[in-house]
């Protein structure tokens, strides 16, 4: 599976950093993520991450001090789905690959 979270971060001026193991942009496994998660409501600081429903981990922590919180990005229009890096540029190790056209930086949906 993959996200177009770089693009949209980097396109929408939101200042995050990901220093995960994997290559080429710093992610992080489905299991470390949960890790993460996990320690910081253990801890009680806060984490953005990239997640998608139905999950049972959202679930495990609907109505409690930690639930997710959805963030809103501008709406994946046609133009914005067609404009989206492609898989084998979010792999790149390029930089301006990853990142692609600002137009292409809306919403998952």
């Amino acid at each position: 599976w993959g996200n177009y979270a770089v693009p949209q971060a980097y396109h929408l001026g939101i200042s995050v950093e990901s220093d995960g193991g994997l290559a080429p942009n710093g992610g992080y496994g489905y299991t470390e993520s949960i890790e993460i998660y996990k320690a910081a409501n253990a801890t009680g600081s806060n984490v953005l991450m990239y997640w998608w429903e139905p999950d049972s981990l959202i679930e495990s922590y609907r109505g409690t001090d930690y639930e997710f919180v959805p963030i809103h990005l501008p709406p994946p229009t046609a133009e914005c789905v067609d404009a989206r890096v492609s898989q084998e540029d979010r792999c790149s190790a390029n930089f301006t690959l990853q990142v692609g056209s600002p137009m292409g930086s809306c919403d998952a949906g």
